[in-house]
Formats: C-alpha cells, structure tokens, sequence
C-alpha cells in the first residue's frame, strides 16, 4: 500500500493503493488468519488492495465505517469498484459487515463476520458470498468459517480454523472443506516466526490436499 490522506476528528480520507473496505470485515476481525494466503476467504476479497482509490475511513468509539472507490482509469464505468463496510469492535464481542463490487464484471462479494473473547482465547466466525467471480468462472461461491487464536504469551499465538466454501461452476458443484493449525512466535514487535500445517478435502480432480509451511515474517 501506498496513500496520502487528510484526517479530522470527522474521519479521514485517503488516496493511493489502499485496502478495500471489504478487507477488513475479515482481517484482524473474523478470520483467524487475518485473510492470509492460508485461509480459502481470499477469493472473496475483490483482490484486496486497489489502485488509484479514495477511502474514507471514519472511527467512532467502537464502531469502525469505511467505504472504498476506485475509478478504473477506463472509459465510462467500465473498471469501477466500490466497497463499504462497518465494525463493531468491542469486548468481549464484535460484528461486522460489509459489501463490495466491480460494477462491468457484475463481480459482488457480501461478508458477515463476528468474534467473542473468552480470556485469552478469542473465537471467531465468518460467512462470505461472492457472485461471477472472474478467476475460476464460479456463478456463486460461498464459505463459512469457525476458529480461533489463543494469545498463549506476548510472543506466542496459536491459531486453528475450518472452512467450507461451495463454489457453483458450468462444471457442476465445487465443494472443499479444509482445516488448519498455526503458531506465531514474536522476536520482536516487527519479526515473527511461523508454523502452519492444513489439510483439504474436495469432490474435485484432487480429492486431498495436505501443506506444512514454516517462515519468517518481517514488517517494514
């Protein structure tokens, strides 16, 4: 990402590539992977971060509004994509929700999303529902999610989730059920190493599908 903006106490608005609003329906909020390359939600993203768009993001208390446009650079309305979405981010419960859409490919996505803290256990939940995605050619896919992350120490997290999304192709009826589990541990509050082990199942070509990963991760 890339942005400059202006912020008040009314909200702030910014230009660059940013995040769609939809993003953060499940980062950090609903799904235990923060959308991450792990987690089957990522098709559901309308490609994450946008180029060339206006956001507003407006903080207020526990509530979170934020829309999202991107022109296109296109003639007419060919290319324009828009987002919006609310949060709720309270404790020991949130919510959110939020919408998005790619008006000439008449690609939508809508997502529901909530989380609860027990302790240091904090559990979520989250279902998504895109329609004429452009990649696989799916009609209509859909995934619900269940996990959650446990803050085992400051420097230790643990995660574990399922998801199953169904996808309605020319082809019939995709379905995929997967699962995984992932430890974090912080060196420092801009390093982190990984562990993440997950298996899928499917009624496709490849009935089964298991990865381990390890890695380290670097914020700069």
């Amino acid at each position: 990402t890339a942005m400059v903006g202006l912020a008040s106490s009314y909200g702030e608005i910014t230009l660059g590539r940013q995040y769609n609003a939809l993003y953060y329906t499940g980062s950090w909020h609903s799904d235990p992977t923060y959308v991450s390359s792990w987690s089957p939600t990522v098709v559901h993203q309308l490609d994450f971060a946008w180029d060339n768009a206006i956001a507003y993001t407006g903080r207020f208390g526990d509530y979170i509004a934020r829309a999202t446009f991107a022109p296109g650079e296109q003639h007419g309305s060919k290319g324009n994509r828009q987002a919006a979405s609310l949060l709720y981010n309270g404790h020991p419960f949130g919510v959110a929700a939020g919408y998005g859409s790619v008006k000439d490919k008449n690609w939508s996505t809508a997502n529901l999303g909530a989380y609860y803290e027990i302790g240091k256990l904090t559990l979520q939940a989250t279902y998504y529902r895109t329609t004429n995605e452009p990649y696989s050619g799916a009609r209509r896919i859909t995934t619900q999610g269940l996990g959650g992350f446990y803050q085992f120490t400051p420097e230790i997290e643990l995660t574990a989730a399922f998801w199953h999304t169904r996808s309605a192709l020319d082809s019939g009826v995709l379905r995929e059920r997967k699962g995984l589990v992932a430890a974090r541990y912080s060196l420092s509050k801009r390093t982190r190493l990984y562990a993440e082990a997950d298996h899928a199942r499917s009624n496709g070509e490849i009935r089964r599908r298991t990865g381990v990963q390890l890695g380290v991760q670097h914020s700069f």
